[in-house]
């Protein structure tokens, strides 16, 4: 029907009430249902990120080796220490293995119920830190104020870490907090040692999974919470060659040292040979990259290497070839028990002579003025013979092998016996009477006594003082064996020196068991020689061994490795020291300092602590306090 025109504009105009379909209706934007989704994903993504993030940051923080400095002189870790202490009481080199185990479980710093203090730190709260401990890792760190000593004991479960707090309580007094972790001291009295005075006293603090006992300047503490909190821009873990935590090969005990380090430690040693001490440590941080040792159980042996990588210069890298790795026949049939034996394998005779011609003159412009110029004099000689000899073609005539043998049973300085190994024994008499004659010179008379078997040759100094002993040299060869000696008594007692081992004697045949069976220097020493020229400290272990072992070890060469292997290690020290009373410990660092001398030290630990007497665990500090003492008298 028509729409009157009078209502026609009310109709144009009137609001439509029909729905408009929205941009939504037709799919065009998101669904309540994907948005929702979108902001799980974000929210999990979150969730995961910050767990990631805080994993990584516990990891780093929980891991020792990124924590301390890379210039931390010392870095050693033990897994389950008090397990460890157990393998090494077993170790079969012990004079009295019963009364050491009973004297360690009964009355040694670690036993139950032992009283006093260690360093300042009280010995039932020591045992218990080892006993709950996953592993104990000891570093030295240096800091403005000197050095300090670091022990951390790894405890993952954080209620045993709880009860362990608690048990300590009693003993620890908060001191200071750093960065939110609180700093406590034990409450020990001070002893002898410096680092047990009330101003240097050990502390003690909780960074998870550890908890670190610091000896020394305060300092040492308060960077390593900084560290834990900041992190660490220039970790030991980065270091060159170190591999302490590594894990692909569980090995009892691992260590990482600073060549400087090392250098300083061996340095007393270094000052009786070597006319140049401070040039000898240049050197060796020039040539020694890192150090890293491990120290393992071989059955009821220990073995321990000791790996140096280094840089090669022109003049190893020229001689390395002369030296092979081998089993060393001739000491394995060393004839007697020997006080001290050097096996040398080479591979080519006329390379190893040549090498020593021209390291000899270095070797005798290296000797300190105290040994004097006849030993001088000696080398240069002994050079220019081996200079001669290396040219007259030796490898046709000798073999590589070569033994300096000292008997146990004959304690006379001159009681030496050489053996070198022969291939063709009758153009080595020859060869061998020429480089006597050249190296003990116009000086000796020379001769030959035949008789029944091998000939005996004779080389006697012509025209000795009056009132000292006849000097003499007697040789022969026998069984493709020359041996030498200083007399025809001393040859004479060797009835046979096996070149093919033979039947090893059986401390000889120990002694090499933890060794590798091919290296091209073997050195076997008993107990009184080590003793002899060990530092007084020492013979708290030296004294605990059987009077028939024997001390062994190996060096093995490599274009960019040196390695030297013992049979002696830490665990032997371990043990013993397990076994010596508390009191003894706590002197070995003072010397056995009388009260006055005591007195002096503390007081200067306190007014002056960067002393480098008053470092914990200084090298050398023994010796060095010993002879302040004395001067002090």
């Amino acid at each position: 029907m028509p729409i009157p025109l009078e209502h026609a504009t009310d109709q144009l105009l009137a609001p439509d009430r029909r729905p408009v379909l929205l941009p939504s209706d037709e799919g065009g934007g998101p669904s309540p249902s994907l948005t929702v989704w979108l902001a799980v994903f974000v929210l999990a993504a979150a969730v995961i990120g910050g767990a990631v993030y805080q994993q990584l940051w516990v990891d780093v923080g929980g891991e020792v080796a990124r924590l301390v400095p890379a210039s931390a002189p010392v870095y050693v870790k033990m897994p389950s220490p008090f397990e460890q202490l157990e393998r090494a009481l077993a170790l079969d080199r012990f004079a009295a293995p019963e009364e050491l185990r009973h004297t360690a479980q009964t009355s040694g710093p670690l036993a139950d119920g032992a009283v006093g203090a260690l360093a300042g730190v009280p010995l039932p709260a020591l045992r218990r830190l080892l006993v709950s401990a996953d592993a104990v890792r000891l570093v030295t760190q240096p800091s403005p104020r000197g050095t300090s000593a670091l022990l951390f004991f790894e405890i993952p479960g954080e209620r045993e870490r709880r009860v362990l707090r608690s048990q300590l309580a009693p003993l620890l007094a908060t001191t200071g907090r750093t960065m939110g972790h609180p700093i406590e001291s034990f409450l020990a009295d001070g002893g002898p040692l410096p680092w047990t005075d009330d101003a240097l006293r050990a502390r003690l603090v909780e960074l998870e999974p550890h908890i670190v006992l610091g000896f020394g300047p305060e300092d040492g503490v308060e960077e390593l919470i900084q560290a834990r909190v900041t992190g660490r821009s220039q970790p030991v873990a980065r270091r060159e060659g170190f591999d302490v935590e590594s894990d692909e090969v569980p090995v009892p005990l691992r260590a990482a040292l600073d060549p400087a380090w090392a250098a300083d430690v061996a340095r007393p040693l270094v000052e009786r040979v070597v006319a140049d001490p401070i040039g000898f440590r240049l050197s060796v941080v020039d040539r020694v990259g890192s150090i890293a040792i491990s120290d393992d159980f071989v059955g009821s042996e220990e073995r321990v290497s000791v790996r140096l990588t280094t840089r090669a210069d022109a003049v190893t890298e020229a001689h390395r070839p002369a030296l092979r790795g081998a089993t060393h026949p001739l000491l394995r049939g060393l004839p007697a028990r020997p006080r001290l034996a050097v096996g040398v394998s080479l591979a080519s005779l006329d390379a190893g002579l040549g090498a020593m011609a021209e390291l000899l003159p270095a070797a005798a412009a290296l000797l300190a003025d105290a040994e004097g110029p006849g030993e001088r004099s000696l080398i240069a000689r002994f050079a220019s013979a081996t200079s001669t000899a290396a040219s007259s073609n030796l490898d046709r005539t000798m073999g590589g092998e070569v033994v300096l043998f000292l008997p146990a049973d004959d304690p006379s300085p001159l009681a030496w016996r050489l053996a070198v190994s022969v291939d063709d024994s009758a153009a080595a008499e020859g060869v061998l009477e020429s480089m006597v004659a050249a190296v003990l010179g116009p000086e000796w008379r020379y001769g030959t006594v035949f008789g029944e078997g091998a000939a005996w040759h004779v080389a006697e100094r012509d025209h000795p003082p009056a009132d000292a002993p006849t000097e003499r040299v007697v040789w022969r060869v026998l069984d493709r064996v020359a041996v030498f000696a200083p007399d025809v008594a001393a040859l004479e007692s060797i009835a046979a020196w096996s070149r093919d081992g033979g039947a090893a004697i059986p401390v000889v045949e120990r002694a090499l068991r933890a060794l590798p069976s091919r290296a091209p220097v073997v050195v076997l020493a008993d107990v009184p020689t080590v003793a002899r020229a060990s530092p007084p400290g020492l013979d708290v272990v030296t004294s605990r061994l059987r009077q028939d072992f024997l001390f062994s070890a190996a060096v093995r060469l490599a274009p960019d490795t040196l390695e030297l292997v013992t049979n002696t290690g830490a665990f032997t020290a371990l043990a013993a020291l397990a076994a010596t009373d508390h009191g003894t410990l706590e002197t070995l660092g003072a010397s056995d300092l009388s009260p006055s001398c005591t007195g002096v030290l503390q007081w200067l630990c306190r007014t002056r602590p960067l002393a480098f007497l008053c470092e914990p665990f200084g090298p050398g500090n023994r010796a060095r306090l010993a002879a302040a003492c004395a001067r002090a008298r």
